[in-house]
């Protein structure tokens, strides 16, 4: 107890038995006919007693009284020091809608002074677009008689920044039970509905992503496959669930395709859980009485920290590309294998490909040959982009015999035979030739020629000498 509240005590205390000693020594001159003075100034024991007795029960009345002040006014500067030390916003209102009371954080929140506020209709701080619905709430609220009642609104600042908020009111009553006016507790949830906001954006576009990807994944050509660690299929796309076997989901992938009860042999998803990698698989399937290969393609599918949670594999049927390579292949084989000598160069006449005819022709090695222009191989280093590409744009072949150089410098001639190469477009993209050594052919031509010319050298001979001889017969 303070010394201020025992000090109130002992003058109460007094003031109050002085009263007391005054009324009862009226009392006993009016009783017992008595002066006023005589019953004042009577110091008998059982009046002294009687007295002494009141005096202490008007102290002891005294501290029960200021103890029981002294608590009320504890609570209440307990309450007011909650009120003041809250975060959030504390406000209460007259029945009017009038402002009484605010917290020093509504303050510091809104940007007002006690002065711009206090008497006000609370109705003023609330944002313009949120404050007829606030006011059909807080009508609906009084007029159904709810006590307590939860909403969310946003406020407008003094700086015209916009907080959004949740609140909750109570009705005030009287002692009759009517309407007083309201308190109530406004939370700025600024921060959280930015959150929720953004968190509701991230979901949106994860949805988005996700729709994006499973579309993008749908319209693959190739069959997809995802399975978790324990090779179970946990998604497929239309394409694969076409494919022979069906839509597997939900089933253990070697026990589903291969009816095995282990791991396929060189699985490349067995192989992308092991390493991490990327792995690759042709596998030959029989159907009937065909044969179809499939190349798998198997990566790793990695969570946020890098761990590998799953595979992906991705199944395509590369039957029609097999045969077109083995085809190719048997194609390749065979211009390679060709006794004449297959060049192909670019539209600028640069050599992209050579056989190896060609380095029986020429001496040069097809590497050697490889990015050479023609023209370096003939003997007129102009001739090629003089006459034969000019021609071959423009008919589209060209036939001849040209003298070409050999690797050793000698010269010799060959005859060639080129062509325009088309895409399906019908464009231009190259120029092949086949190319022949006419060396011997030539000689052989030579050597013939000059028979003929001996023949025709003996004929005429044989001729003179038969006419000479008719001539000599008949003289």
């Amino acid at each position: 107890m303070k010394m201020k509240d025992k000090q109130a005590i002992i003058v109460l205390s007094f003031a109050g038995f002085l009263l007391l000693w005054i009324i009862d020594a009226c009392i006993d001159s009016l009783v017992f006919h008595e002066t006023f003075l005589s019953s004042f100034f009577d110091f008998s024991p059982h009046e002294l007693y009687f007295r002494i007795f009141v005096m202490l029960g008007l102290i002891a009345f005294g501290v029960v009284i200021i103890r029981m002040k002294t608590k009320r006014r504890l609570a209440e500067n307990r309450y007011e020091n909650l009120v003041e030390l809250a975060a959030d916003i504390i406000y209460v209102a007259d029945k009017d809608g009038n402002q009484t009371f605010m917290n020093d954080a509504a303050y510091k929140i809104l940007g007002y002074t006690p002065e711009q506020v206090i008497g006000r209709p609370w109705l003023e701080l609330i944002h313009p677009d949120d404050r007829e619905k606030t006011s059909e709430r807080y009508r609906g609220m009084i007029e159904k008689n709810i006590d307590v009642f939860n909403f969310e609104n946003r406020y407008l600042t003094r700086t015209g920044n916009v907080i959004s908020v949740i609140h909750n009111v109570r009705l005030l009553r009287d002692k009759k039970s009517a309407f007083a006016g309201t308190q109530g507790i406004a939370r700025d949830i600024t921060k959280r509905k930015e959150t929720e906001e953004g968190l509701k954006i991230a979901i949106e576009k994860i949805e988005d992503e996700k729709a994006r990807s499973e579309a993008i994944i749908s319209a693959i050509g190739d069959g997809i496959n995802i399975l978790n660690r324990d090779f179970r299929i946990i998604y497929q796309n239309d394409v694969q669930k076409s494919m022979p076997g069906g839509d597997r989901v939900g089933e253990i992938c070697y026990l589903a395709y291969s009816q095995g009860g282990h791991i396929c042999e060189g699985c490349p998803v067995a192989a992308s859980f092991h390493d991490g990698q990327i792995h690759t698989l042709e596998k030959l399937l029989v159907r009937g009485h065909e044969m179809q290969t499939l190349e798998i393609k198997a990566s790793p599918l990695r969570d946020s920290t890098g761990q590998v949670i799953a595979g992906i594999e991705a199944v395509r049927d590369i039957t029609v590309r097999k045969k077109a390579e083995e085809q190719l292949k048997l194609f390749s084989e065979a211009i390679e294998e060709a006794m004449d000598g297959i060049q192909i160069v670019d539209l600028d006449g640069t050599v992209v490909y050579s056989n190896k005819a060609v380095e029986e022709i020429y001496g040069f090695s097809p590497s050697e040959l490889a990015g050479k222009h023609v023209n370096e191989m003939n003997a007129d280093r102009e001739f090629a982009d003089r006459v034969i590409i000019p021609h071959l744009k423009m008919s589209g072949r060209w036939n001849g015999e040209l003298m070409v150089v050999h690797k050793d410098g000698r010269v010799f001639p060959v005859w060639i035979s080129t062509s325009m190469v088309k895409n399906e477009q019908g464009k231009p993209i190259a120029m092949v030739g086949i190319i022949r050594d006419v060396t011997e052919q030539k000689q052989a031509e030579g050597i013939l020629k000059r028979h003929r010319e001996q023949l025709m050298k003996l004929v005429e001979d044989r001729t003179r000498e038969l006419t000479q001889a008719n001539e000599k017969l008949h003289n």
